[in-house]
């Protein structure tokens, strides 16, 4: 769980440096640069984050879905 977290910051963060790039050599957008960067590092490391953990979730509960399906059945 751990590398997750540090998979969303460094997302954010790139996304920062990118919106810092953009207004670094577009001076007339002001800060936008800045925050689009940051806003799409948030969603993209919130989607990242929704991803392993729902993949996460399917690895633990696969086996134990798995023998509780086998041992309900009768026929």
């Amino acid at each position: 769980m751990a590398a997750i977290g540090w998979e969303v910051s460094s997302q954010v963060v790139a996304g920062v440096a990118l919106g810092w790039g953009a207004d670094y050599f577009f001076p007339s957008l002001g800060h936008w640069g800045i925050i689009g960067g940051a806003v799409a590092g948030v969603l993209v490391g919130l989607g990242t984050f929704l991803r392993s953990a729902l993949r996460l979730n399917r690895e633990l509960e696969g086996p134990a879905k798995n023998h509780s399906d086998k041992g309900s059945k009768s026929g």
